[in-house]
């Protein structure tokens, strides 16, 4: 008995996790909409509060520095194509 008991709660626990990690998914993705709304015109509501202004605050910063990585990504590149090109030239 105590056997099939440590399964089911095992069970339980993996599902629990699992929906712990999809809501966190959710809550992520609900904010990224809001996100792309607020740049799209849409209105702020008022009766927000702190902690989803925080919560959108991270969205925003996190999309921020994947843009910002992006270009140091691509300017590196394209300084690098750039240097390789001259040194072809200059030959």
């Amino acid at each position: 008995m105590k056997t099939e008991e440590k399964i089911t709660m095992k069970r339980i626990e993996k599902i629990e996790n699992e929906i712990e990690k999809v809501s966190k998914e959710n809550k992520k993705m609900e904010y990224t909409n809001r996100m792309y709304g607020l740049l799209n015109g849409e209105e702020m509501p008022n009766s927000r509060h702190p902690e989803d202004l925080n919560d959108l605050c991270y969205v925003i910063n996190k999309n921020l520095k994947l843009i910002n990585d992006g270009i140091k990504e691509k300017t590196h590149k394209e300084g690098l194509h750039q240097m390789l090109f001259n040194l072809l030239l200059d030959r």
